[in-house]
């Protein structure tokens, strides 16, 4: 989904005791609950381990682990915890949507993990961005990667077909057609981005578009008179009047364009699909959001830190805390 709500929280570090939280959990609170799904605290410090193990064989300085032997940061206790239950809820979201993971977005996602972050294709058999962990929590890694991919494609595809941008441009089209504004221009490539001006001052004359460009040397016309919708266009471009010669603009390819606008009017569907289509994934997402934030009731041991809903993460406890083996009652 990006960076979106669902990212981390930057937090106070505290030390984190682990006297005692190795060994069985009868008796003590779980580290948090996601509805009726508890999350022990010995899978929490088992994550901790993991990462620790990882940043020990590849020499890596951001291991959770502190100075004082048998304790961790309370922070990167509280990013890990909110990692586990974000794994609860998706897969409670993917359940209750009947939708499964498969294996090629299990396949996507240990790829993605394997560049850690880096477009660099990876040689084959190696995977540098999990390298270290131990493989029950690589595996959990790539589950949960996985079951973000699978719900982002879901919600990203509801929607979104073209009976139902239909129905949402002919009732725009009925009650608010200033959201199907279009603005039309004409454009043309440049080599030389003095060549603007060059042109700017033949159509201040009053020489048509096309036959200016095609008077100054290094310009091009890319063709037809075209209309988009104005939710792709800076404010300057959208107000700018017609007829005016703005630019240079930066193209994919690495070169440089310049266009003449033409009129402002209401867009056929055809020239505003693409951004109703846009609009309607991106009213998904954030409803997809919110279902996901909202699906269970979750709560926390507060020697953990809290639960906070409109970020999806955990917070850790201000100041320094040390988690005990005590019978503390969870808190949301």
């Amino acid at each position: 989904m990006g960076r979106t709500r669902l990212g981390l929280v930057a937090a106070a570090v505290a030390l984190l005791a682990l006297t005692g939280l190795s060994g069985c959990d009868a008796g003590r609170p779980p580290a948090a609950k996601v509805g009726q799904t508890e999350i022990s605290s010995e899978q929490l410090i088992d994550d901790l381990d993991a990462e620790a193990a990882r940043a020990d064989e590849t020499g890596s300085t951001s291991s959770p682990a502190k100075e004082v032997d048998g304790t961790y940061s309370a922070a990167a206790a509280a990013e890990l915890l909110g990692r586990r239950i974000r794994f609860v809820l998706l897969g409670e979201v993917l359940s209750a949507r009947d939708i499964t993971v498969t294996q090629e977005e299990r396949d996507l996602a240990e790829q993605t993990l394997c560049q850690g972050g880096s477009s660099a294709q990876v040689p084959e058999g190696e995977c540098p961005g999990l390298e270290g962990y131990p493989a029950a929590y690589r595996d959990y890694q790539i589950e949960l990667a996985a079951r973000g991919n699978a719900y982002s494609t879901a919600i990203t595809n509801e929607g979104g077909n073209e009976e139902e941008l239909r129905e949402t441009y002919e009732e725009l089209a009925a009650n608010d057609p200033d959201q199907l504004a279009v603005r039309c221009y004409t454009g043309a490539e440049i080599t030389d981005p003095a060549s603007v001006e060059q042109v700017q001052v033949r159509v201040a004359g009053g020489e048509p578009f096309a036959e200016a460009v095609e008077a100054v040397e290094g310009t091009a016309a890319t063709g037809e008179e075209q209309c988009a919708s104005v939710s792709i266009f800076p404010q300057e471009v959208v107000e700018a009047e017609e007829g005016a010669v703005l630019g240079p603009f930066a193209n994919s390819q690495g070169g440089n364009f310049i266009v003449q606008m033409g009129e402002a009017r209401t867009g056929t569907f055809e020239e505003v699909a693409s951004a109703l289509q846009q609009q309607a994934a991106s009213a998904n997402e954030a409803a997809a959001v919110e279902e996901l934030l909202t699906k269970a009731e979750v709560k926390v041991d507060p020697k953990y830190g809290t639960w906070d809903r409109a970020e999806g993460t955990v917070v850790p406890p201000v100041g320094p805390s040390t988690a005990t083996t005590g019978s503390t009652p969870a808190s949301s």
